[in-house]
């Protein structure tokens, strides 16, 4: 049976708006409302492609998102969205994957905005960490309340995260620009503590994995019991 694909524009007018902010604020399972706050060039966030219709009673608005660009995790390259969005590379992406809504509504996006501000969007069918599959290679990964409460090594699910990055301000370094905070060591990577309502819902991180798997919820390295006496 041929699949029939929705295009860019009409995916994101159903799929209503994108905002991100420091705290999500609500939603139904797949429609969640981030708001967060958003710094003049580019910004890493979750559920991104949304960003381009912010609420009405967001201070940045629609003219101020100048840019967004969604990574095709399946042929590995950026998909722009926005403006212009380039409708023939995401079709090819869009008919390669099972549920093309689903990974735009819960994958990360790079969203260039104009000026400093809050941004508030609303995603649709947006899937919860538990099931949400990666695949080998970079995925953009939105981290939402689902995540609050757990470390990596509790959610990773069926994968082993070999590499982790996120963009932001790193204290280590005299740079006050964004820059990318990248972890290479599985261990600390399976540290990352997501602390329930932290300042992370609503970015994006990037976890690198050498295997289609999926992430879900899990008891973390547990090893076994103790042997017999």
């Amino acid at each position: 049976m041929k699949k029939y694909i929705l295009p860019i524009a009409t995916i994101l007018i159903i799929f209503c708006a994108v905002f991100v902010s420091a705290y999500q604020l609500s939603g139904e399972e797949d429609n969640i409302i981030f708001e967060k706050s958003v710094e003049e060039g580019w910004n890493l966030l979750g559920g991104g492609v949304f960003s381009i219709n912010p609420t009405a009673d967001s201070d940045i608005q629609k003219e101020d998102v100048l840019a967004v660009f969604f990574y095709d995790n399946v042929n590995k390259k950026y998909i722009r969205m926005h403006p212009n969005g380039n409708e023939a590379e995401f079709q090819a992406f869009a008919s390669l994957v099972e549920d093309p809504a689903g990974e735009l509504g819960s994958a990360a996006a790079w969203v260039y905005i104009k000026r400093n501000g809050m941004i508030k969007y609303t995603t649709d069918d947006f899937r919860k960490v538990d099931g949400r599959q990666l695949r080998q290679g970079w995925n953009f990964v939105t981290i939402d309340n689902s995540f609050g409460g757990y470390s990596v090594s509790q959610i990773k699910g069926t994968c082993e995260i070999t590499k982790y990055a996120r963009w932001g301000y790193n204290p280590a370094t005299s740079n006050d620009e964004n820059e990318w905070i990248v972890l290479n060591s599985i261990d600390e990577i399976n540290k990352i503590q997501y602390s329930q309502g932290g300042s992370y819902i609503g970015e994006g991180n990037l976890f690198y994995v050498s295997n289609d798997c999926n992430l879900g919820y899990g008891t973390g390295d547990i090893t076994n019991p103790p042997e017999f006496p």
